[in-house]
């Protein structure tokens, strides 16, 4: 058993574990099951950061991908699901990013993936 399935934390405490670069690369991966939105959302941000690929975070980020109701809310609009499309380009998932991107309203894909690439962006929302 990995990490988040192992200890009993809080998913604050979690969350600040993630952000604090606490956590190993297996563990960051354990963590993409912890059904909490701001834990997904910094696993995933942690994910891109460190470039992290593999079968796994593939099949997790396509999951997360269709997560685009309320419950799923980041800020504003966004949701782990536009995220999760996010993180599919950063980590050069080429194929399934274009996709994903191409099924999205215009709405989603002008204003939250677009602005979401931007850096400056990008740095205000999710970090």
């Amino acid at each position: 058993m990995g990490y988040c399935k192992m200890k009993t934390v809080s998913y604050l405490t979690l969350v600040k574990r993630i952000m604090n670069d606490e956590l190993t690369n297996e563990e960051l991966i354990d963590c993409l099951s912890i059904p909490n939105v701001p834990v997904i959302q910094q696993t995933i941000l942690k994910i891109i950061e460190r470039k992290i690929c593999n079968p796994h975070v593939l099949s997790k980020l396509l999951e997360y991908s269709k997560c685009m109701d309320i419950g799923f809310k980041i800020l504003g609009l966004c949701k782990i699901g536009h995220l999760a499309i996010y993180a599919l380009k950063r980590l050069e998932y080429a194929e399934e990013f274009q996709t994903l991107y191409e099924r999205l309203s215009d709405e989603d894909k002008v204003f939250k993936i677009s602005n979401i690439d931007d850096e400056d962006f990008y740095k205000e929302i999710f970090l």
